[in-house]
């Protein structure tokens, strides 16, 4: 699948590919290649050994579906398992409907579900390159969105304990006190796994 990626992008280029004879910077390139936020698994670096982070960059519902599906073989089946989810702009019933169902399916549920906005720091900054402007700042900040997820995770599933949080950086700080050791699952929006990654560096520029 890869391969064929690759030539779909390079013939739009104007190159062709030799199937049965690729270079071996060809292949070196796909050896090395990293997408960081799709199907990643991060320890985390204050706890290393009791959390560990699964990033997805999943927002719709079939790479929700294909995302939540990676996570039910990846997680730890003896750990604890926390949801950070998010997703602003979008129909998002049908999103953690789907989520849920993959879960379930795999006899799984999240001990802890939390839903927060994209915003990156608990000061209220974003990270440079992350302010997603289909967004209104009055919905952001009354936890609108969050609220309604909340409320429809809550009718598939009583028995989680649901937190809402207006940023990453808080999001994270209280993931890290929960007791380990913990497998958690970050998807819903691709400008959540940026500022996830953010975060997770430490690295406050904004």
């Amino acid at each position: 699948m890869a391969v064929a990626l690759c030539e779909a992008h390079l013939s739009k280029l104007g190159f062709e590919i030799d199937h049965d004879n690729l270079s071996i910077e060809f292949v070196a390139g796909l050896e090395q290649a990293k997408w960081p936020g799709r199907c990643q698994i991060l320890p985390d670096p204050k706890k290393q050994d009791e959390l560990t982070w699964f990033i997805d960059g999943a927002h719709t519902k079939e790479s929700i579906a294909n995302g939540s599906k990676w996570f039910t073989t990846a997680t730890n089946r003896e750990h604890k398992r926390v949801l950070l989810f998010n997703q602003q702009t979008r129909d998002i019933q049908p999103l953690i409907a789907e989520l849920y169902k993959n879960i379930e399916a795999a006899d799984l549920k999240f001990d802890h579900v939390i839903f927060t906005t994209n915003v990156t720091w608990s000061s209220g900054n974003y990270s440079a390159d992350l302010v997603s402007l289909n967004t209104s700042e009055a919905q952001v900040n009354s936890l609108e969105v969050q609220t309604k997820m909340a409320g429809y995770w809550n009718e598939l599933d009583k028995k989680s304990r649901k937190h809402i949080f207006h940023d990453i950086e808080t999001s994270v700080n209280f993931v890290r006190t929960l007791e380990g050791p913990l497998d958690v699952f970050v998807c819903g929006s691709l400008h959540l796994v940026g500022g996830f990654l953010v975060v997770l560096d430490g690295k406050q520029t904004a």
